[in-house]
């Protein structure tokens, strides 16, 4: 369990060092899109693409899914910005009027670099809501009069650049995708918290089954040295009886010497029998 903790860590800090050694960086606003449109209409929304970077990178936009990207379109789809330029990308929605369920799906933004392997990008969710006809068209009017104002703007200000040029949209963004990083790091350092936590607990769990083991086998040792010290003793008792009775038989074999056949273990039973009984009558 720690090892495979240890080997994730390492390979997130390797894949972040290498992002930040390239310096590719891509941010967008917002994180997240929705629509509510009846089959057969269409709508349109914007987002914003910041190259958070410190080098000229390249960014595409596009719907991966097949089965929606006829639904998606692009403008522009494809384009470069330079280190801390932003740019606003308009995605027209236009669900078929053969839609019957609502859908997800997710808008990609890859970042690359010419010349480089490695690249960054982001993923942006999209829920689209079937309505009907009549719950669409109220929300268009009130879309169509909240963006009056953007409209009018952006014609007014527009120079035939591609890049956003409005300095207060670029600074609200800008903030955004930097309460965004802030909140990405504090969450990457309550982890790394989190796994250093695990980490005490395993030890501690280890010394403390490692000195339970160790008690035991103590245990389990000190008593086997108990139980083979007791059986030796009985051995050596039952060795030292043994002994005695084979000395006491050949004294009687030397001193009886009779017939062959003379069973002397047997003759000394039964004079040890006799003395008992002789002890026993001089007793009473």
């Amino acid at each position: 369990m720690r090892v495979k903790i240890v080997l994730f860590i390492s390979v997130l800090m390797i894949s972040l060092q290498g992002t930040t050694a390239y310096g590719m960086g891509i941010g967008v606003n917002p994180g997240n899109m929705s629509f509510k449109l009846a089959p057969g209409t269409s709508a349109e929304q914007q987002i914003y693409v910041i190259n958070t970077g410190n080098e000229t990178a390249r960014y595409d936009v596009f719907v991966n899914e097949s089965a929606y990207q006829n639904w998606f379109t692009f403008s522009p789809s494809s384009f470069d910005l330079k280190a801390g330029d932003t740019k606003e990308v308009k995605v027209t929605l236009k669900v078929p009027a053969s839609a019957e369920t609502d859908i997800k799906c997710k808008i990609y933004v890859p970042c690359t670099v010419p010349g480089r392997s490695v690249g960054a990008g982001v993923i942006i969710p999209v829920y689209v809501e079937l309505s009907t006809l009549e719950e669409s068209s109220s929300k268009e009017v009130s879309s169509e009069s909240g963006s009056s104002k953007k409209i009018s703007s952006d014609s007014s200000s527009s120079k035939g650049t591609e890049n956003s040029s409005d300095p207060l949209a670029k600074i609200e963004i800008n903030e955004t995708l930097q309460q965004s990083l802030e909140k990405n790091i504090d969450n990457g350092l309550n982890f790394t918290q989190n796994v250093t936590h695990i980490d005490e607990e395993l030890k501690d769990y280890t010394g403390n089954l490692q000195a339970i083991v160790t008690k035991s086998i103590d245990n389990a040792t000190r008593s086997f040295e108990v139980t083979t010290k007791s059986l030796g003793d009985t051995i050596k008792s039952l060795d030292e009886k043994n002994t005695f009775a084979l000395t006491k038989i050949e004294s009687y074999e030397e001193k009886f010497h009779v017939l062959p056949g003379f069973n002397a273990p047997l003759a000394y039973v039964c004079l040890m029998i006799s003395g008992l009984l002789m002890r026993r009558r001089l007793l009473k």
